[in-house]
């Protein structure tokens, strides 16, 4: 390359580098294949509306979106619309155990109140970020009203 940059001229510089930037990008996807997987979708334009409204009141991009999803359907998760509030209410609900953890420990005896508010952390967590599958609400609703 130091050829064209002695003579001067700019048409073949511009030819250098553009040659330069396509050996380059086809040498990093080569090696980026090799690494992840990608995956292209076409949808239909009912379809992206929904999805890109959807990406934005989750606060996300399109294509991390639709990853989020693909995953947490997956693995029979939820994906949390408000990440930050469902943060601050796990963060309150910690400040919350702390603060009633320090009272016992001042006034004594109360661990059966530390292991309900231990309780009640662990099942609005899951709540929140793990709702129970409907197959399984019906299988304990059923259970549950037997006799009716």
């Amino acid at each position: 390359m130091e050829a064209f940059f002695e003579k001067g001229d700019k048409v073949e510089i511009a030819k250098a580098k553009k040659a330069y930037r396509r050996q380059y990008q086809s040498q990093w996807k080569k090696n980026n294949r090799s690494i992840s997987k990608e995956v292209t979708i076409k949808f239909a334009p009912d379809e992206f509306k929904e999805i890109h409204l959807e990406s934005k009141r989750h606060q996300q991009k399109c294509a991390p979106f639709i990853k989020s999803c693909t995953i947490a359907y997956i693995r029979k998760t939820y994906i949390v619309p408000d990440s930050i509030s469902i943060n601050k209410i796990l963060q309150l609900l910690k400040m919350m155990y702390i603060h009633v953890e320090d009272l016992v420990n001042e006034k004594g005896d109360g661990e059966f109140l530390l292991q309900a508010i231990r309780n009640l952390e662990h099942d609005i967590r899951l709540a929140l970020l793990s709702p129970i599958d409907l197959e399984i609400a019906v299988k304990k609703y059923i259970e549950k009203n037997k006799s009716v």
